[in-house]
């Protein structure tokens, strides 16, 4: 089947950028500092998904793969707010992520 736009627009779809990245990739970018505890030890099999949410912000998505099993570990929505934030940030600021209510889950 073709993918016609016109469809998938009256349905509400949009199409939203997506990269996966592993914690050593995101740490060799100097874009992860830590990954907090107790999620710490897994963080070598940790892979982090990143979608363009249609509100402006970002979810990231991360799961521990092992072999072919993939497990769901934690799912933050990082509003436009904390982007804008992050952006302003000097090199040497490091900016909490967590879901509210939460003890935050990464470190950027």
């Amino acid at each position: 089947r073709s993918y016609n736009a016109k469809d998938m627009k009256q349905l509400g779809a949009t199409i939203a950028p997506i990269a996966t990245y592993s914690v050593k990739e995101l740490k060799r970018m100097n874009v992860l500092v830590e990954v907090h505890p107790p999620f710490s030890a897994m963080q070598k099999s940790m892979r982090i998904t990143v979608i363009s949410s249609p509100s402006g912000g970002v979810d990231l998505v991360v799961k521990v793969v092992r072999g072919q099993n993939q497990s769901t570990v934690k799912t933050l929505a990082v509003p436009d707010s904390k982007l804008e934030e992050m952006r302003r940030a000097s090199g040497r600021e490091t900016v909490p992520l967590s879901n509210p209510g939460e003890q935050p889950f990464l470190t950027c």
